[in-house]
């Protein structure tokens, strides 16, 4: 690498990436401030119905969300910077990526740098330094500031659950070593069970619905049945029983199989019967739901810190293990969406770097370097947006870098998934690699 090409590089962007970086990070800053007004009163909460409308949740899973996660700091945060911030950042290092080659052609310097005795390779590398310093720069900018903003209005936003895979090992660990306490410290008995165990199938439910689709199944209809049924299950049943033709149209079953559609319900309802009475006998099914979904049973304790203060005491988990795993946003949370946005902006540069040696010499790559990021990005949020009504249509979203990222910070377990970062860096490697090889072999116009 040519040091001097390199600082020369960094003072040409300079002006640009300050101008860039300032906008990104106050509007990312001064977006947040919003947050307490817009959550204030139940607003969100207020806006439900629109939000059951399947395009709408369509959109807001396009940003990794919806409307209970919104109601978060951190859910907010993650769909207000991928409308705009993440978009913007994408847009800044195109325009370096773009012109930092091309440049030296559309601007006549060409034969000055390329008759120096100094080699292509070295001014290729000098460069990527170049972009890649500068998308490194911008990235801990942005986790800068969005670690500012979160922690200026966190005294005024609601605690979520943050489960780390760590906390999640002391809680079972805890569980195992107490198992005469657990139902009494997670406030469990026979009336909860309905609830909590249907809840449980609304998860897997909601995770397989590409799974219902193939099986002419209406996922909203199975979500709306599964919370008819969680209210009183063994009446469901009941009911179900009494008059089953409403349920065997929504499984499209023939009347004229009725009394197999019954029977069916019944094995159902012993199943269900015989599941409760294990769950309370054996704390190994308990163990069972609780690594599945810690969430399940931890959620009851979200709304004040002394509610959980029974289960620490009974499970004799640290004395702040719930300021631990509750709070209004999480700094290893949020390291990982920054993490993904570097490596975004680390594969949108790549490209763009490539398209922009790929053209006919002196040509300006701007224009269509813009239009490949906005493709990308509309991509991504139309395929989300239609998946919730046909999940096939998810898969064509997966040719858009925009959807490698995994914003779902409510899932247990949440973390990085090394299968997304192999495809954003084997990508990057991949472009920058056939960048530099076209480079040392291009006619450069002088």
């Amino acid at each position: 690498m040519n040091l001097t090409i390199y600082s020369m590089e960094m003072k040409r962007n300079f002006k640009s990436f300050l101008i860039w970086s300032l906008s990104i990070c106050g509007i990312l800053f001064f977006g947040m401030l919003f947050y307490p007004a817009i959550n204030a009163d139940g607003l969100l909460l207020q806006m439900e119905a629109l939000f059951e409308n399947p395009m709408m949740k369509g959109l807001l899973s396009a940003f990794g969300a919806d409307l209970t996660s919104l109601a978060s700091l951190t859910g907010f945060y993650v769909t207000y910077n991928s409308i705009y911030n993440v978009l913007l950042a994408c847009i800044f290092v195109s325009i370096v990526a773009a012109n930092l080659l091309a440049k030296e052609e559309a601007e006549k310097t060409a034969e000055f740098l390329y008759t120096r005795p100094v080699s292509r390779r070295s001014i290729f590398i000098s460069k990527t330094a170049v972009l890649l310093s500068y998308v490194t720069i911008l990235s801990l900018l942005y986790f800068l500031t969005s670690l500012v903003a979160m922690n200026f209005v966190k005294a005024d936003s609601p605690v979520t659950l943050f489960l780390s895979p760590e906390d999640k090992k002391v809680l079972i660990n805890a569980v195992e070593r107490h198992p005469g306490s657990i139902y009494k410290a997670f406030n469990i008995n026979e009336d909860s069970f309905g609830s909590l165990s249907l809840s449980y199938a609304a998860g897997l439910l909601n995770g397989n619905r590409g799974e219902m689709e193939e099986m002419d199944l209406d996922p909203e209809a199975m979500n709306s049945l599964l919370s008819e049924a969680e209210k009183d299950p063994e009446g469901f049943f009941s009911g179900v029983l009494e008059n089953p033709d409403p349920y065997m149209s929504l499984f499209s079953f023939p009347l004229e199989k009725r009394e197999e559609f019954l029977e069916n319900v019944r094995g159902e309802m012993e199943e269900y019967k015989s599941m409760k009475e294990d769950f309370f006998r054996s704390p190994e099914l308990f163990l069972l739901f609780f690594e599945a979904d810690p969430s399940l049973f931890l959620n009851q304790f979200s709304n004040s810190e002394t509610s959980m203060d029974r289960a620490i005491k009974l499970l004799e988990l640290p004395s702040d293990f719930y300021s631990h795993i509750f709070k209004a946003y999480s700094v290893r949370v949020m390291f990982i969406l920054s993490t993904y946005v570097f490596l975004l902006l680390l594969a949108m540069s790549s490209l763009v770097l490539l398209l922009s040696l790929l053209v006919k010499r002196g040509k300006s790559v701007l224009g269509t370097s813009l239009g490949i990021v906005f493709f990308f990005y509309f991509l991504n949020s139309i395929s989300s947006a239609a998946s919730a009504i046909s999940p096939a249509a998810k898969m064509i979203g997966y040719i858009s870098p925009f959807t490698w990222m995994d914003t779902d910070f409510s899932v247990p377990d949440y973390g990085i998934i090394w299968w997304k970062v192999a495809l954003f860096l084997g990508i990057t490697a991949l472009s920058l690699f056939i960048s530099g090889w076209i480079f040392k072999r291009k006619d450069i116009l002088i």
